[in-house]
């Protein structure tokens, strides 16, 4: 499976606004982004509702992404924070330009995939690639606006 747009790595949080602090004392003035959608999601049992606050932050040329998971589909999250721990490692995100040749890859890995949504004008999935990743992985699909909202700095071409 080809692991090339690869621009991020997102983090499971118990607290966003402790990790945020956490990390900022420890590496120095960060600055993210947040927001907290609620995104209608196809997941391995039907259609469900994922509500998740989120905040982002671009460190050079590599994206920070925090979930706090909240309700709804939520526990691929909530599972890896074993109770009580404040970050944990998720997973890795790859910008994708072309939908359906991305989709057309993950088909062909026959990895399982965790949910798929839309968000705005970002389109994502999520794949379980713990088997030889151990964590899983983001593939992200946005219009020019979706990237923009998501921070993506002007001057930093598409991976």
């Amino acid at each position: 499976m080809d692991l090339s747009g690869f621009f991020q790595i997102g983090y499971v949080v118990s607290d966003i606004e402790q990790a945020t602090v956490r990390l900022q004392q420890a590496h120095g003035p960060i600055e993210f982004r947040s927001f907290e959608p609620v995104i209608e999601a196809q997941t391995p049992e039907g259609f469900g509702i994922v509500h998740v606050k989120v905040a982002l932050a671009w460190i050079g040329r590599m994206q920070v992404e925090l979930i706090q998971p909240i309700s709804g589909y939520v526990r691929h999250y909530a599972a890896i924070l074993d109770g009580g721990d404040l970050i944990r490692q998720h997973h890795i995100g790859l910008r994708v330009d072309n939908w359906d040749v991305a989709m057309a890859s993950i088909s062909q890995s026959r990895l399982p995939i965790v949910y798929e949504g839309q968000f705005g004008d970002v389109k994502f999935v999520y794949v379980d690639a713990a088997a030889t990743l151990g964590h899983q992985i983001e593939y992200l699909s946005a219009t020019p606006e979706g990237w923009a909202m998501l921070g993506w700095p002007e001057d930093l071409a598409a991976p």
